[in-house]
Order: C-alpha cells, then sequence, then structure tokens
C-alpha cells in the first residue's frame, strides 16, 4: 500500500497536474490561486512538497514555513513568474 493511498487519494485533476508541473524537464515556475484568493508561487521544484502522510500538496512559503493545500480549493494553475491577475472579476 503506498503512503498516499492512506490520506488523500489524488483524484483530482488539480492534484495530477501539479505532480505534472513538479516532476516536468525542464522545471518551469508557475502560481497556485486558491478559493481564499490566495496565490502560491512555486520557483522551483522544491517549493512544492507532497506530505508522505496525507498525500496533500504543501508550498513553501515565507521563512520556509509550509501550507498545505486542498487541491479541491485549487481555482487555476498559472505557468510564468509574473503574478496571475484576478480570478474573481
Amino acid at each position: 500500500m503506498s503512503e498516499v493511498a492512506l490520506g488523500y487519494s489524488g483524484d483530482s485533476g488539480m492534484y495530477r497536474r501539479l505532480q505534472e508541473l513538479k516532476e516536468a524537464e525542464p522545471f518551469k515556475p508557475f502560481y497556485i490561486s486558491m478559493t481564499d484568493g490566495k496565490d502560491y508561487k512555486i520557483l522551483k521544484k522544491e517549493d512544492l512538497i507532497f506530505d508522505a502522510s496525507s498525500g496533500l500538496p504543501m508550498v513553501k512559503g515565507t521563512y520556509n514555513r509550509l501550507a498545505t493545500l486542498n487541491p479541491d480549493h485549487i481555482i487555476a494553475v498559472t505557468l510564468g513568474i509574473k503574478p496571475p491577475r484576478e480570478h474573481w472579476k
């Protein structure tokens, strides 16, 4: 049994998309936009982690603090290094 099977199932299309972007060669930076209005920038592979116990994606933020993301609350994944435009207009 895999560790991910114990936590989040990974059935979300956004979950799979995040995995693909993290594994991409060459890696390209991207932003993750959430339903609460927060944006998380992923500038390098190491900024995105999949938690071994829950299977949920986690992003490194300021001062290397980790934020756990619910893939069901991701509204957009935007490629590039510029912040995404507002999604709620």
